[in-house]
């Protein structure tokens, strides 16, 4: 009776494997604006057997995977196991589509969302081999080609006057300080490149191992219709290394991600790129300095991870010396639910080619990308926030305007969201220029609507913009520090517009002359990732700017001459176990200043608390007061009040016992305060303010105006020892500072040394 038993089962085991592993990919040529899938089909396996799939870049095309290819992707696909993120499948991670262990094995690449070495133009191969060893390695080509623009930029990469080969070549925008490939490819053996592509403006970069680009350096330029832009990119030799890997943010463990690829910038704007390998280590050469890792989202959706906010203080920058610096971790957050819809217009039609974003915790981000029928999966972890478009200014996302979408994250349970575009009816137009009338260049600014509605956009090489809008009410906004960074101060500006009725307005921005450093913390170390808030008022126009602190508590701020108030968030600072801080007022100029906060701790709680500002400041009639109470031993949340006497007019005791306000009156004003604690233990002081009336410097008298010689005098009648500044009119009429000086005595000249134009308009201002 056992023989037919045995005899069947040798039967199934045999038609299980008479038929060989065979594998396709289709399609096997694209373009490099391909939006459709690739399908990895693979057919002949064991049931439940993983086959490991690596893609090379084939640099030289002879279809056999040589030591120089680079892997740039990798993943382990096993039969019947599709990948779940809290109960739903996360179709952004390859895995086998119908989920059902059959021997065969079917997995599609959204190419859009591909990493950008595993989509530029060029050759690749994709490589199935067994970690079992159930069958032998099989190697397939696969091609992306250049889409069939008219217009191009070529030319060579080079290092010390020698030809880079293979180095990788792209066309990037910088947008919200992200770089967004547009189109990708690697050098010839000669280290020639050619790059076809969309009219539009660019900055040019290239990268290989071993070699580090000059982003402050690197060529920008408009590619106009049917043109040819022919240049050369230099790259510096690295020096020494920065090794790493990837870890797990909660638990600190190694990730073992393999081909994830890494942007590297350091302060100066050299960037690099890199990639891990099998265990999720890497080893990137750089040169000596402070080096951010950034890893590609693109790389690192395929895990199901998030990656750090970027600039946020999770994302991590480490310091190179000539020694090459080794265990720096770059860490990275398991999503545990997932965000799933489709991207669509208010018509429903899908728009395939929308990049998304989701940072429920505020450190971390997920991103996807729609689909060809919209459809979209943001792998996330619990939380709330918004969902958000990126790429705003660039297509497809460019042609509609968009809200984000609030979401409430849990874990093991997927959250539905459809993300509409809407269709705009109206443009604001303008030019966009500096107070010395020079256009303002690929500078990127949007807008926002009141009732929902973000519309962006980039100025052009002669600095025009244009944005699509609907009928109502907007506010312009700079891009994201973009402004900052460029020593560019953006005044706040709203415009209103009817559906159907375009508008134009031409708009100026205020160049940076000054610089505001500080540093808060109290006398053990200082603060990291707080926000500074720094306020002056132009005429009636008022800015508003904001830094924050470094590793060590150190910040900096780039500011027009003026007197800036700095102040930091009460909240921030109690959540972290200080007191509020007074805010700071400093003028500039006559000299950079500097803006020191130091912080009380409120340290643990005693019985009774004890409150340890020991007197409070003077106040001048009529100009901003702020003098922030400080406690000791409180259990928080404590609260602040007055129980007796009065304040000087206008000014308030807040909640976190800060009073300020601008004083009405003068005069010697007593009173009393009481601290209040969560266990209810109260403790009271008594304080008093002093408000004297104002006094004002008085203004200079100017005369005896003479040109000679290129340098342009002028007599200055003033006061001895009082600080002056020699100001120009631009075009625009807005003043600039030429030079300051304190007034040696009553009478004195000051000069402008290289006077710009035949007409041309002076003041001098007291200080």
């Amino acid at each position: 009776m056992l023989k037919p038993v045995l005899a069947s089962a040798l039967l199934v085991f045999s038609l299980l494997t008479a038929s060989p592993a065979t594998f396709s990919v289709n399609p096997s040529v694209v373009t490099n604006d391909y939006r459709g899938l690739v399908t990895l089909q693979m057919s002949g396996l064991a049931f439940g057997e993983s086959v490991q799939v690596v893609q090379f870049y084939d640099f030289n095309g002879n279809g056999v995977v040589d030591p120089q290819d680079m892997p740039v992707r990798a993943d382990l696909i096993t039969d019947g196991q599709a990948i779940l993120v809290g109960g739903s499948t996360n179709f952004n991670v390859l895995g086998d589509d119908d989920g059902f262990p059959d021997g065969s094995v079917t997995s599609t690449i959204r190419f859009t969302q591909s990493p950008t070495l595993a989509s530029g133009v060029g050759h690749y191969l994709f490589q199935f081999s067994s970690p079992s060893n159930q069958f032998p390695t099989v190697t397939l080509p696969f091609t992306v080609a250049d889409a069939p623009y008219l217009q191009k930029v070529q030319g060579f990469v080079t290092s010390s006057g020698t030809n880079v080969p293979h180095a990788a070549v792209a066309l990037i925008q910088n947008l919200n300080g992200l770089l967004r490939v547009v189109v990708g490819t690697v050098a010839d053996d000669a280290g020639a490149y050619a790059l076809p592509a969309p009219s539009d403006a660019y900055t040019l970069i290239a990268s290989w191992p071993g070699y580090l680009m000059d982003l402050t350096a690197a060529p920008v330029f408009a590619l106009l219709p049917g043109t040819t832009v022919v240049t050369n990119l230099g790259l510096i030799p690295a020096t020494t290394a920065l090794s790493g890997g990837l870890v797990d943010s909660e638990s600190s463990q190694p990730l073992p991600m393999p081909a994830v690829q890494l942007m590297l910038f350091d302060a100066t704007g050299l960037f690099t790129v890199g990639l891990t390998d099998a265990q999720g280590s890497f080893r990137v050469p750089v040169t000596p300095g402070y080096w951010t890792v950034r890893p590609e989202w693109q790389s690192v959706v395929a895990h199901s991870y998030l990656i750090p906010e970027p600039a946020s203080y999770m994302e991590k920058s480490f310091f190179v010396s000539v020694v090459p610096y080794q265990g720096a971790e770059v860490p990275l957050k398991a999503a545990t639910t997932l965000l799933t819809g489709r991207v669509v217009d208010s018509q429903s039609n899908s728009i395939p080619g929308v990049v998304l974003s989701a940072s429920p915790d505020a450190n971390f981000d997920g991103l996807a990308m729609s689909g060809s029928d919209g459809t979209y999966a943001i792998a996330l972890d619990s939380g709330s926030g918004f969902a958000n478009v990126q790429d705003l200014s660039s297509p497809p996302a460019s042609a509609y305007l968009w809200s984000g979408d609030y979401v409430n994250m849990t874990d093991g349970i997927p959250t539905l969201l459809d993300v509409v575009g809407q269709i705009p009816t109206a443009h604001f137009r303008g030019l966009l220029t500096d107070d010395f009338g020079a256009p303002l260049r690929q500078f990127y600014f949007f807008a926002n609507n009141a009732v929902g509605g973000t519309s962006t956009t980039i100025t052009d090489t002669n600095g025009n913009f244009d944005l699509p809008v609907f009928g109502g009410s907007w506010q312009l906004h700079p891009g994201y520090g973009e402004e900052q960074q460029l020593g560019l101060l953006f005044p706040p500006f709203s415009f209103r517009v009817v559906d159907g009725q375009d508008l134009s307005t031409n708009l100026v921005v205020r160049r940076a002359s000054g610089l505001i450093t500080g540093f808060v913390g109290d006398t053990a170390a200082g603060l990291s990732g707080l926000s500074v808030a720094c306020s002056a008022n132009d005429g009636s126009t008022p800015y508003s700017l904001t830094s924050y602190t470094d590793s060590t508590g150190h910040f900096s701020v780039r500011v027009f001459p003026a007197t800036w108030t700095l102040s930091l968030g009460e909240y921030d600072l109690l959540s972290r176990g200080y007191n509020p801080a007074s805010t700071l007022a400093v003028t500039v100029p006559p000299t950079n200043a500097v803006a020191n906060f130091a912080l009380v701790p409120i340290g643990p709680p005693t019985a009774p608390p004890h409150i340890v500002t020991p007197t409070l400041s003077s106040a001048v009639l009529g100009l901003p007061y702020s003098q922030a109470l400080a406690a000791t031993g409180a259990q928080t949340p404590f609260s602040w009040s007055v129980i007796s006497g009065v304040l000087p007019g206008n000014l308030h005791l807040d909640y976190y016992g800060v009073i300020s306000g601008v004083p009405t009156n003068t005069g010697a004003f007593s009173f009393a305060v009481k601290l209040a604690d969560a266990r209810g233990s109260n403790v009271v002081a008594n304080f008093s303010i002093d408000v004297s009336a104002a006094t004002l410097p008085v203004a200079p008298a100017i005369d005896q105006p003479t040109l000679r010689a290129g340098v342009f005098t002028l007599r200055v009648t003033g006061t001895a020892g009082q600080s002056y500044t020699l100001q120009a009119a631009s075009p625009t009429l807005r003043w600039s500072d030429l030079t300051t000086l304190t007034a040696p005595s009553n009478v004195f000249f000051m000069q402008d040394t290289n006077p710009a134009m035949l007409s041309r308009l002076f003041r001098v201002r007291a200080n």
